[in-house]
């Protein structure tokens, strides 16, 4: 919350008598009770549009794509980048998890895939894994950017304005 929020919020408040304790960010925790929700942010990295960029070359080189972690795991230059590449699934729709699969099996859709190294889809870059009311988990997602609004991956882009595919 930004302190313009707060201070809005704040003169809101004040007209009601509502504990101060619902102004302050605590992600993880009720804000009247404290008890914890499972509340996590999930960010995107520049790390994970260079894994997708392996595995996208990988897939085309193999006319494969439809495939397992233990397939691509070679291509991922550290753990990071492994254990985060799940994450896609929640970011715009590049990855997928194929019906009657389990963990570790993925697949690319190959559209949104182009669409995003070519700078026509715009994919969140912030997403919070929370519970509503019935305990079903939600997916909040935010601040949608297309890959060339990305400053960490500006130098992997053609003059174009295109991903560097080869």
């Amino acid at each position: 919350m930004t302190d313009e929020q707060r201070n809005e919020l704040t003169a809101l408040v004040g007209r009601f008598e509502i504990p101060h304790l619902v102004l302050e960010e605590n992600v993880g925790k009720c804000f009247s009770c404290g008890k914890r929700t499972g509340e996590r942010k999930i960010a995107f990295f520049a790390d994970m549009a260079r894994a997708l960029h392996k595995v996208w070359k990988w897939c085309q080189e193999k006319n494969v794509y439809e495939f397992n972690r233990k397939d691509i795991k070679h291509l991922f230059t550290n753990e990071n980048q492994s254990a985060r590449f799940g994450d896609w699934i929640l970011f715009g729709g590049l990855v997928y998890r194929p019906a009657g699969t389990g963990k570790g099996e993925y697949g690319l859709n190959v559209q949104r895939v182009e669409d995003f190294f070519a700078n026509k889809l715009q994919i969140p870059t912030m997403i919070v894994k929370t519970k509503d009311s019935s305990g079903s988990v939600i997916y909040l997602k935010s601040n949608y950017k297309l890959l060339k609004d990305l400053p960490e991956l500006l130098e992997l882009l053609t003059p174009l304005g295109q991903y560097k595919m080869f």
